[in-house]
């Protein structure tokens, strides 16, 4: 709480000195240079082995001092907080904006404790981006760890990870591993009510999309993990927000923004030509100003990874392991079947798996009391039928996506077209519309595949001229994001992760919402879905109480549950143990092996080095252990998935690696 404290005195600061004025591009930039900041002091400070407790909070407070020190001599203007009244004072009026605040704020307070007491469980969080964590934790700082079973673990940029890092240095602990994807989250709701006040929205119907992006699927589920999409997504937002609220200081805040989301996440650059488009609605100088700053934060606050890369590999993206398998070329066939892939799965209703019977029941329910009161209002049966179903849309959106859904899928086959050819497909496309609730397999729910339908029609008037052309601008982000990742990537069953990245930068056109008739029923279903996505989250499944689990707990609802027993036996083993070494592979869980609080210092070698470290081994299940067995060593099965291997000449199970 102090490093958070010191370093959001340091953002805000610095943002009454350089930043926009209001207090929208305020808050948003705030969170850019705080994440700069706790970006920038992580890299310095792995120079010298200072990423600790006294190094970061002597640091962090060496730079707020500084700050406030700057901020008393020139006394610059700090924005009004009379607005933030004015904001809650239109909630507190509305019946519906109420409701929902007080609906969605206590979901996401639910949230909020998981993220504090629920372990992790996700599974690229557990191969790579925690035990790259634990690893420059133990080490005090970033450094290229050798022996890597996967080069995720050093090549991948580190952005988010020095945050996560930056928190359990200072705690000393792991549990504030998710605290950088929660704050990201509420940054990008809020970046959604500036982005859309930049358009011209009203402060209600800003609220009103404010509270919908809160209920997203992906956003939600993301917020209590220790992946990165949430992150490069909440950047991305801030900087389109930015760009909307316009003058060269946002512009510059915005390109800062996108430097460091492409230290956190490279997928992030797919996003540039919307964002660029944005700014030259300014002209070639905002276009300018936008790209020098990006560019100089990339080179800078973006490209500590890059450069590692460089010096370890001679490449600036590395050897590419977990990323160059999903690489494809840029054939026409590949990138149209991948994108009718890809849009396909964007009619999601996930987290609505046990509630579309009740919302489609509500909508037939909607149509039949809207039309009865329509005529009675004398509208003719013809426009009081489509005014019905225009009211009732929302909770039609099961019968509507399976009906899009449907037709999509019988065009293909009556066509014979090959969905899962092996030149573009690494894992394989199946149909139907998804309605589980999966931080790995969701898309963006309904809102989301509301929104990328409703681009196509925004995007089309906009060639008319028929809205703002920032407007038009926003509705492309999702579709042209969807072309770009299929030229770049074969299709697989987790790239809904990804399209968090244009959400954020389309989202904000949901305030439009607010002047229509099915307003009511959109919030309604709304919530239903992250009530639905936050009781039947497959990680986290609300009926096992997951906030008074465990480790053991955790791991039962993750990929692999065998590791649960798995791997409270090998922590049973290794009682008292300070380091071990670690045989696994590439897909296997390593940061389970730091211990609980990381207690335990893991070592990576080969099997022809593993035998000459004083220090039990643990083997991944895919593992050949024959040559240990061979060199002496006992090897112990720990509930089918890990091994331990130990030494005949050893006493105990403490290694000390010698």
């Amino acid at each position: 709480m102090l490093l958070v404290a010191l370093v959001v005195a340091a953002a805000s600061c610095t943002t009454a000195l350089v930043g926009p004025r209001g207090v929208g591009g305020f808050v948003v930039s705030v969170y850019v240079l705080a994440v700069a900041n706790v970006v920038a002091l992580v890299e310095l400070l792995s120079l010298v082995h200072a990423v600790n407790r006294v190094g970061l909070l002597a640091a962090q407070a060496a730079l707020a001092f500084a700050a406030g020190l700057v901020v008393v001599a020139l006394r610059p203007a700090w924005p009004d907080p009379g607005i933030l009244r004015e904001v809650v004072h239109v909630t507190v009026r509305s019946k519906l904006l109420s409701t929902m605040a007080c609906a969605v704020g206590g979901i996401w307070a639910y949230q909020t404790v998981l993220a504090f007491t629920l372990p992790p469980n996700t599974w690229d969080a557990l191969t790579y981006h925690l035990a790259r964590v634990a690893a420059w934790f133990q080490h005090g700082g970033i450094y290229w760890i050798p022996n890597a079973p996967t080069d995720r673990l050093n090549e991948f940029q580190p952005g988010a990870e020095e945050l996560v890092l930056a928190l359990v240095a200072v705690a000393r602990d792991p549990r504030p591993y998710a605290v950088p994807q929660l704050l990201a989250g509420f940054a990008l709701i809020l970046s959604i009510g500036v982005a859309s006040r930049a358009l011209g929205f009203s402060r209600p119907a800003s609220v009103f999309a404010m509270l919908l992006a809160a209920t997203v699927p992906m956003v939600v589920m993301q917020a209590t993990t220790a992946q990165n999409d949430l992150i490069a997504a909440a950047l991305i937002g801030c900087a389109s927000a930015l760009i909307l609220h316009g003058g060269n200081r946002s512009l510059i805040l915005a390109g800062i923004a996108v430097g460091v989301a492409l230290g956190v996440k490279l997928t992030a650059i797919l996003a540039l030509p919307i964002l660029g488009l944005l700014a030259l609605t300014y002209g070639w100088r905002g276009l300018r100003a936008f790209g020098l700053a990006a560019v100089l934060a990339a080179m800078t606050l973006g490209a500590g990874g890059i450069w590692r890369n460089l010096d370890n590999t001679s490449h600036l993206l590395g050897h590419g392991g977990g990323r160059v398998e999903y690489e494809t070329d840029a054939a026409l066939g590949s990138t149209l079947l991948t994108s009718y892939r890809v849009g396909y799965r964007l009619l999601d209703l996930s987290g609505l798996r046990d509630l579309v019977l009740l919302l489609t029941t509500a909508g037939i329910v909607t149509v039949g009391v809207a039309y009865v009161a329509l005529r009675r209002r004398r509208l003719s049966v013809r426009d009081a039928l489509i005014k019905a179903f225009l009211i009732a849309l929302p909770l039609l959106t099961p019968v509507i996506f399976a009906a899009i859904a449907g037709s999509l899928e019988g065009v293909a086959k009556a066509t014979s077209v090959n969905v899962n050819p092996s030149s573009s497909t690494s894992g394989s496309f199946v149909w139907g519309v998804h309605t589980i609730a999966d931080e790995d397999l969701s898309y963006l729910g309904l809102l989301g595949g509301w929104l990328a339908l409703s681009s196509v029609i925004v995007a089309t008037l906009g060639i008319a001229r028929r809205v703002p052309t920032r407007t038009a601008i926003l509705a492309v982000s999702i579709p042209a994001f969807v072309v770009l990742l299929a030229l770049h990537s074969t299709y697989n069953a987790w790239l809904g992760r990804f399209m968090l990245v244009p959400l954020a930068v389309g989202l904000p056109l949901l305030a439009s919402a607010w002047a229509q008739p099915f307003r009511i029923p959109l919030a309604v279903a709304a919530v239903l879905t992250l009530a639905g996505t936050s009781i039947d989250n497959t990680r986290k499944p609300f009926d096992e109480r997951p906030w008074r689990g465990g480790r053991v707990t955790a791991l039962r609802n993750s990929v692999e549950p065998r590791l649960a027993e798995s791997t409270a036996a090998l922590d049973r083993r290794l009682t008292g143990a300070t380091c071990l070494v670690a045989l696994v592979g590439p897909d296997d869980p390593s940061y389970l092996l730091y211990g609980p609080h990381l207690e335990r210092r893991v070592l990576y070698a080969t099997r022809t080095h593993a035998v000459h470290i004083d220090a039990p081994i643990v083997l991944g299940p895919h593992i050949d252990s024959s040559q240990l067995i061979d060199a002496g060593w006992r090897v112990e099965s720990m509930h089918d998935y890990w091994r331990l291997a130990v030494s005949g000449a050893m006493n105990d199970h403490r290694g000390a690696c010698a």
